[in-house]
């Protein structure tokens, strides 16, 4: 996802990789990041990036966490938003969508903006996002 990133026509820096939730609180702290892309399961456990995430923000990080999860059931999104990430990426989406949708939530996070413009930035019409959205609750 980090080449994707880097390759993209939009204005994103990667300023850090890291693949434990210790790097990860680490480069949130050096580098201070607007947004930092984590994945829900990192090398010292599987869901210790939404551990890592609550932390962010509990800290009062300016850094707003972008979880990465396998699998879009119900309660795997429930889990990453109590956790105080600010959206989702399924890694379970094909690789185009999957990079639109990483685009999509970073660029709405950085702009503060309401998620009733997600289809616009998703190039989808509202139908289809909303029955995207629909499709997505009703898994378990």
């Amino acid at each position: 996802m980090a080449a994707a990133f880097e390759q993209s026509p939009y204005p994103i820096e990667v300023v850090a990789l890291a693949v434990d939730s210790l790097e990860v609180q680490r480069a949130a702290k050096q580098f201070q990041p607007d947004v930092a892309v984590i994945s829900a399961g990192l090398k010292d456990g599987p869901k210790m990036g939404l551990k890592t995430a609550r932390e962010l923000w509990v800290s009062d990080s300016k850094t707003k966490a972008i979880i990465l999860i396998d699998a879009s059931a119900r309660g795997a999104v429930t889990e990453v938003f109590r956790a105080g990430a600010h959206g989702i990426i399924c890694r379970d989406d094909p690789s185009r969508s999957q990079a639109r949708t990483a685009f999509a939530s970073i660029s709405l996070v950085c702009d503060a903006r309401g998620t009733h413009k997600v289809h616009a930035r998703l190039y989808l019409n509202e139908t289809a996002f909303k029955a995207r959205a629909i499709n997505i609750s009703n898994r378990r």
